[in-house]
């Protein structure tokens, strides 16, 4: 879940459920059961850093590439 305390503004106070949100819709990974905006955004940001050559890519795969690269959902 996203921090539920940690709001991005405070003209938006529902940002962390819209974000919580858009993330259970990202397949494909495992992701801890307390995680921080900021740290997937830290997780998209070394990712980028790491991958030059990626980012003139499709964020929305680069974005669920990192997500499984960090949270990777372990093999049956």
């Amino acid at each position: 879940m996203i921090d539920s305390g940690r709001h991005f503004g405070k003209d938006m106070p529902n940002n962390d459920i819209e974000v919580d949100f858009a993330l259970e819709r990202v397949v494909g990974y495992c992701k801890p059961d307390r995680i921080t905006l900021e740290q997937v955004t830290d997780v998209f940001c070394a990712y980028l850093k790491d991958n030059p050559a990626k980012r003139d890519g499709l964020p929305a795969i680069m974005f669920l590439d990192a997500l499984k690269k960090a949270w990777p959902c372990p093999k049956k």
